[in-house]
């Protein structure tokens, strides 16, 4: 994401009040900042898209986000255990 891309998005969150920008870990910080008072919210997400990452490490992350002001975290789950059946056997 361009900084003219994310100024833009942005923009269009405001302008639409929509619930939340979804923003990129390294633009969470300044969304939270441009979004101030507007009553829109920071949201971003986590091991998109197979959700192979390490549940310690998307605990990490997830504690970074919340860090840095995101209000909203979207987690993909493991896929592979997921669709085997097996994500229970794993936790």
């Amino acid at each position: 994401m361009t900084h003219a891309a994310w100024e833009k998005h942005v923009e269009a969150c405001t302008v639409h009040r929509f619930h939340a920008a979804m923003a990129p870990a390294m633009w969470v910080k300044p969304t939270v900042q441009a979004l101030r008072g507007s009553g829109v919210r920071t949201a971003s997400w986590i091991d998109l898209r197979l959700g192979c990452a390490m549940s310690a490490d998307k605990a990490y992350e997830s504690g970074e986000l919340v860090r840095l002001g995101a209000e909203e975290i979207d987690l993909m789950p493991n896929l592979s255990f997921l669709l085997s059946g097996i994500e229970k056997e794993y936790l």
